[in-house]
């Protein structure tokens, strides 16, 4: 389902209680980077529902790479990307740079009346934690990231 980028209340009540992610890193090419502003950069893809297009996040560091288990970090919320991208690594079409899979894995949902809550269960090396998606009423997205 496509994602309302205004309505973060809408996201958590259409995504499915189980699913999978995938943490792309994106090098891109410097014409790339002039036409967008956007250098190389880490894709955080949710799996919002079965054979459902990816959640996209893109953010300037790794969210599960925080020092003493802890991170966070702003990120820009983008289209809907293709589930190809689950299992996908390589050039990626118009020039737009390569993509390399930094971690994959599996999600539940958490209840939470903060954010967009995911227990991480497995993937991302050793990976394993709880993940905070939020959006502030200027529509600016944070992630946050707490290792167990």
């Amino acid at each position: 389902m496509p994602c309302n980028f205004d309505d973060l209340a809408k996201m958590k009540s259409n995504i499915a209680k189980t699913g999978r992610f995938v943490l792309l890193k994106h090098s891109v090419p410097e014409t790339f980077r002039q036409a967008t502003g956007r250098g190389d950069h880490f894709d955080l893809m949710l799996e919002s529902s079965p054979e459902s297009a990816l959640w996209t996040w893109a953010m300037d560091k790794n969210v599960f790479d925080g020092d003493g288990g802890f991170s966070r970090c702003q990120a820009d919320r983008l289209p809907d990307h293709r589930r190809i991208y689950l299992n996908f690594e390589g050039a990626v079409s118009g020039g737009r740079g390569s993509v390399k899979q930094i971690g994959s894995g599996t999600f539940s949902v958490l209840e939470s009346s903060v954010g967009l809550t995911l227990a991480i269960v497995s993937g991302c090396d050793d990976v394993a934690g709880e993940l905070v998606l939020t959006q502030s009423e200027n529509n600016v997205w944070s992630l946050e990231f707490q290792r167990k």
